[in-house]
């Protein structure tokens, strides 16, 4: 097994265990009941979940050895270092030929154990809740301002936070059933808020009676709004 396959298993292992803990919490969160006096019942959170996860990795490799390669000498050699010496002549035998031993496959095996922990954590790192709260004022009959203010859920406002526009096409075509509608026009994409945690952006439709849907996000939230032209409006 690669490297690359224990990381993709590893991902797709943890990713699950997340996936079922998110689920058992929703089953809880669902469960909650009222009382007789309407008040909402207890509500469990799992505070934590510890995981053990044992890795083995198998790892086959063909092994093999092959002797010196040594020159097969047909021939004795002669050998003569002086030849007054008792030792006249020293024959070395000829060599086998080079053989090559063979092993079987060796089997390397890894074995690791990973451990963690998944922890219940506050929405928003435990801050309060942030809102969008928009608000739409015409200034001619296709042109709109739209404001909108930022606060969190214990009435402070937001500043210096960036607000996103965007025109959604896919949700105003299938508001109006019809295809190719052209664009509203927006002065700007992204803005920030100012002390008073407000943004103010101008938005310009078209004089017909389609409703185009604008997205507006801070982060991970978002908030829709619809416009549409004031003479169609009263039409």
């Amino acid at each position: 097994m690669s490297s690359e396959n224990v990381a993709l298993s590893l991902k797709d292992i943890i990713l699950g265990l997340s996936e079922s803990l998110n689920q058992a919490q929703d089953v809880i969160n669902n469960s909650v009941v009222g009382n007789e006096g309407g008040i909402p019942g207890i509500q469990y959170t799992i505070p934590e979940l510890n995981f053990s996860i044992e890795v083995e990795a198998n790892f086959n490799s063909p092994v093999s050895q092959t002797s010196a390669n040594l020159k097969n000498i047909s021939n004795a050699t002669e050998f003569q270092p002086n030849k007054k010496s008792a030792l006249s002549m020293i024959a070395f035998k000829p060599l086998p030929a080079a053989r090559v031993i063979s092993t079987p496959n060796t089997t390397n095996r890894l074995t690791s154990n990973i451990s963690g922990k998944f922890i219940a954590t506050m929405p928003n790192a435990g801050l309060p809740k942030i809102e969008i709260i928009p608000s739409i004022t015409s200034l001619t009959n296709t042109q709109f301002e739209v404001s909108v203010l930022i606060v969190n859920s214990v009435g402070e406002v937001i500043e210096n936070q960036e607000v996103e526009f965007n025109y959604n096409a896919l949700l105003t075509k299938n508001l109006n059933g019809i295809e190719n509608i052209a664009a509203p026009t927006l002065v700007a994409n992204v803005l920030k808020t100012d002390s008073e945690g407000k943004v103010k952006n101008t938005v310009t439709v078209g004089a017909d009676s389609y409703n185009y849907i604008i997205d507006i996000n801070v982060g991970n939230l978002e908030k829709r709004i619809s416009i549409q032209s004031i003479s169609q409006q009263n039409g």
